[in-house]
């Protein structure tokens, strides 16, 4: 494995709170949303079998809510799973909807829910200070998740990983 692309890590705003992480001060809860309707972008996709993906949406969307929070917060300790599947005559044979809680810091609190199956588009993560709330939010005005700068920087960071190991071009 040459890289793990985490692309959501390269959304601006995260990349803005990952360089300066005490910008709103201490953080001491979050409360992530990594909410889609997947067939609205693929149907009968390979994402949806597990013998292929190897999961569903905690593999592919939780991967990347994970990375940003930990990013920003430090290490995640995992507490408690909720995790449920979408009828059995449905396309899909993976996990569909999650609802994890952790820690991290001091005992501080965190939920991230996920779902492959939702009524709505969100895509935030809210963080919670001593003082005030504050949240990222991954959708554009049209509540759509713009990936492009997203997806250059993860391939920008590839090949800087492929040039410092003196791959080949071909």
């Amino acid at each position: 494995v040459l890289m793990v692309a985490s692309h959501s890590r390269y959304n601006p705003k995260i990349q803005e709170l990952i360089a300066n992480p005490d910008k709103y001060g201490k953080i001491i809860k979050a409360h992530a949303y990594f909410l889609e309707e997947v067939s609205n972008y693929t149907q009968n996709s390979w994402i949806y079998t597990k013998k292929k993906s190897g999961g569903g949406c905690i593999i592919n969307s939780g991967i990347n809510a994970f990375d940003c929070l930990q990013n920003i917060l430090g290490p995640l300790t995992i507490n408690k799973v909720h995790v449920g599947y979408q009828g059995k005559n449905s396309i899909f044979d993976v996990e569909t909807t999650a609802e994890i809680l952790f820690s991290f810091g001091n005992n501080y609190e965190g939920i991230l829910n996920i779902s492959w199956i939702a009524e709505k588009e969100r895509r935030e993560i809210i963080f919670q200070t001593i003082k005030d709330t504050f949240n990222i939010n991954f959708l554009n005005e049209n509540n759509l998740t713009d990936m492009r700068q997203e997806y250059q920087e993860v391939l920008q960071k590839f090949l800087s990983t492929l040039h410092s190991r003196n791959y080949q071009e071909n």
